[in-house]
């Protein structure tokens, strides 16, 4: 390729990019230059942009399949087809901005990499200057953000005002979810991780028509959404989907890594909106320590659990013991298994059948063993108080607070 037709080609982005100032405009330049489509993504491959494609995009993100060659790569980026094309980072000193892909035939890799060389810089002072009006704004919504999180703001009618500065409609009820990534590192790639989730969590908030509110601390990823739903299950089915699709392109992208997630209730006036984060994060937590993974854990369906979690814990641990301390005693000097199966047993809802199914007993065996707890405990299993005592036992004992 001749230097003055990559000087023109250079010449010709250069204009399109002062003259629109857009993305948009430069890749669609780029792509009736080169004649094949263009995509450009962002460091995590959602999709920014697209020119020159034929087929529907269904996804947000680029899939890119790992290639022995350096920049040409089997793409997907639809649930119809799969893609070949040249994959180039976009740089800025040693910050990867984004990537720059080439949906063509390996053939034409001489020309696409003396268009890319070229093309690379060009979007890089595009994504750049977007890069930095994002900050702007974030700086400029982070502390406000944190206030509504915090509880430092009492005047309704003042956040309301406030949020409509970005387009958010605060005078709807809403709730919050925070999502976490857990052993979180400050000084590490950890840092990237939770950005590219802090940009999953914005983006699948858009695809859900919500003006994302989000608020990222280290390792942590806050959501607040705009819940004007009346039913509680039609609310929760709603958080649902988001938390789903963002647990599900967050595994996408780090399979190894574990994010953990809780939702507070819904408030209907802003002001509140700080005490449904405070459940957000007991709820997190508390599904961290009860190992809930297959749902979301919702503040208000964790019953006893959250009432336990904030007493004091030296009450609690003498609770524990005043209940079940003495036959832990008698399992440790009879080498018996006694606890094991009382717990079983209130697992079981006091099904004998079920626990003894859960154990391997014979149901016989179970009521002799039942009847000797009795003794030991001097108690009646079949009194409801004893039940509630001891099934509260059990949950301290399971949240982890003795």
């Amino acid at each position: 390729m001749q230097s003055k037709e990559l000087l023109a080609f250079q010449t010709s982005l250069l204009k399109e990019l002062i003259a629109n100032n857009e993305l948009g405009g430069l890749v669609e330049k780029l792509s009736y230059s080169v004649g094949y489509p263009v995509v450009v993504t962002n460091s995590s491959y959602r999709i920014i942009i697209t020119a020159g494609l034929k087929q529907r995009i269904l996804s947000n993100y680029l899939q890119v399949f790992p290639s022995k060659s350096a920049n040409y790569h089997m793409l997907k980026i639809s649930e119809e087809e799969t893609d070949q094309g040249f994959v180039f980072p976009i740089k800025s000193k040693h910050e990867n901005l984004g990537f720059l892909v080439f949906l063509c035939d390996q053939t034409e890799q001489e020309k696409i990499i003396k268009y890319a060389a070229i093309a690379t810089d060009i979007c890089a002072i595009s994504l750049l200057k977007q890069a930095q009006i994002n900050l702007a704004e974030r700086q400029l919504k982070d502390p406000f953000v944190f206030d509504l999180l915090y509880g430092n703001m009492n005047s309704d009618e003042d956040i309301i005002n406030r949020g409509k500065l970005w387009g958010w409609e605060l005078e709807k009820p809403h709730c919050v979810v925070v999502f976490e990534l857990n052993e979180y590192e400050q000084y590490t790639s950890d840092k990237q991780i939770a950005l590219d989730l802090l940009d999953i969590v914005e983006s699948e908030l858009a695809k859900m028509e919500q003006a994302p509110i989000v608020f990222r601390k280290r390792g942590e990823v806050t959501a607040i959404l705009g819940l004007d739903i009346k039913r509680a299950q039609e609310r929760k089915a709603y958080i649902n989907i988001l938390v789903r699709k963002v647990l599900a392109l967050a595994e996408e992208l780090y399979p190894d890594r574990v994010i953990s997630v809780g939702s507070g209730r819904t408030y209907p006036k802003p002001s509140d909106i700080f005490r449904s984060y405070q459940e957000a994060k007991v709820a997190l937590e508390l599904g961290r320590i009860m190992n809930i993974r297959s749902k979301t854990p919702f503040f208000r369906d964790l019953g006893l659990a959250r009432i336990l979690y904030n007493h004091d814990q030296q009450e609690l641990a003498e609770f524990y013991k005043d209940n079940i301390g003495e036959l832990i005693r008698y399992d440790q000097e009879q080498n018996t298994e006694f606890v094991q199966t009382l717990e079983s047993f209130f697992l079981n809802r006091c099904d004998l059948k079920a626990a003894a199914d859960d154990l391997f007993l014979h149901p016989n065996t179970l009521r002799y063993r039942l009847k000797k707890i009795e003794e030991i405990l001097e108690i009646n299993l079949n009194d409801i108080d004893t039940k509630l005592d001891l099934m509260t036992t059990f949950k301290i004992k399971h949240i982890k607070k003795v």
